[in-house]
């Protein structure tokens, strides 16, 4: 058996660590990327028991912690795609709200009544833990967010709402409000209304009669992480 050399083992330990300090740079961004994912963690347990107290002093704890923005950008879209997605999935809106990775950026879409009711720009009050840590990744990363509102093809005509024109445009602006008032930079956001012009899938079959459960897919709302 080979006897342990204390020296040896001394300047092998030496070499290594001025090693790591002249070249590997990529370390550092790493142990960004890992603080920040674990981080984030924290507060995934906190949304996940929607339990508003508990989120307001989590988010002020975070608050500030990645505050450089040269650490900011250093998060990649593919790191803010499963940030946003564990958020999601651990949340019980894993089938309602989508998280895609795109050219564009990352989507997150909610379809159907998971952010409004049938006809209306008022926000439901039980998803808005999901729209807070979304809020909270928007604030501590530097890019830029679209919000689209998007309606299916059955008319709407109300004083409020004489189209669906209105109606996808309140809805987008409704909540870039509500992730202005949560602390997001107003100069990030933008809202735009597309009324039932971008549906995803067919509103009516080949007979003409409606599909429901795909004018509930085209009922959205989507939040886009802009690739720069």
């Amino acid at each position: 058996m080979p006897r342990y050399n204390k020296e040896k083992s001394s300047r092998r330990i030496a070499v290594a660590v001025r090693q790591m300090e002249s070249g590997d740079d990529w370390l550092i961004t790493y142990s960004d990327l890992v603080t920040l994912i674990l981080t984030f963690f924290i507060l995934i347990a906190a949304i996940s028991k929607v339990d508003p107290l508990k989120f307001e002093r989590v988010a002020q704890s975070l608050s500030g912690a990645y505050g450089k923005e040269d650490d900011r950008q250093r998060v990649d879209l593919r790191t803010v795609y499963k940030m946003i997605w564990n958020l999601i999935n651990n949340s019980n809106y894993a089938s309602k709200v989508n998280v895609e990775l795109l050219p564009i950026g990352v989507a997150v879409t909610f379809t159907g009544n998971t952010l409004f009711t049938l006809g209306k720009a008022t926000i439901q009050k039980d998803i808005h833990p999901i729209l807070d840590g979304l809020a909270w990744v928007m604030s501590e990363l530097p890019y830029n967010v679209a919000v689209e509102g998007h309606t299916d093809d059955i008319p709407i005509s109300s004083d409020e709402f004489p189209s669906n024109w209105e109606l996808s445009s309140a809805r987008a602006s409704r909540v870039v409000r509500y992730l202005i008032s949560k602390g997001v930079s107003s100069q990030k956001l933008f809202a735009s209304g597309y009324a039932d012009t971008k549906s995803r899938v067919p509103n009516l079959d080949e007979f003409g009669r409606p599909i429901p459960e795909n004018r509930a897919e085209n009922r959205r709302v989507e939040i886009i992480f802009q690739a720069r």
